[in-house]
């Protein structure tokens, strides 16, 4: 068996806070897995899990206050307005999506650990 050339790997130090290191060991353990490994893992469940809408409702609150502020007085301003309005109901409709798919993980996520816990008498959420 042949060894995996982690030498041809990035590579990243990181400062943990006190108690992480132990935490992810722990986590590590309950998984079966190094904490390199691990650690890996995490970062890609983060990485692929959406950013929560609410982290930018700030934007959809700021198209929202321009629409507002300037709303069209003729047909060519209407017009472009409305190519605004679109762009922010797009946005909102992809935050929308961006909840969806957390409930998803969220329930993946639940419907994981009942398994682990319970087997197939899985508990219904």
């Amino acid at each position: 068996m042949s060894k995996f050339p982690s030498h041809e790997m990035d590579r990243f130090n990181i400062r943990l806070p006190a108690g992480m290191r132990e935490a992810i060991a722990l986590r590590a353990k309950e998984n079966g897995r190094s904490m390199n490994t691990e650690l890996v893992f995490i970062i890609d469940e983060a990485l692929k899990s959406p950013i929560p809408a609410d982290v930018d409702n700030s934007r959809i609150m700021k198209l929202y206050s321009n629409l507002a502020e300037n709303r069209p007085t003729n047909e060519e301003e209407f017009e472009k307005w409305e190519g605004e309005m679109i762009k922010a109901i797009f946005y909102l409709l992809d935050s929308i999506n961006s909840y969806s798919q957390m409930y998803q993980a969220l329930k993946s996520l639940r419907q994981d650990a009942s398994k682990k816990i319970f087997g197939d008498n899985e508990v219904e959420f």
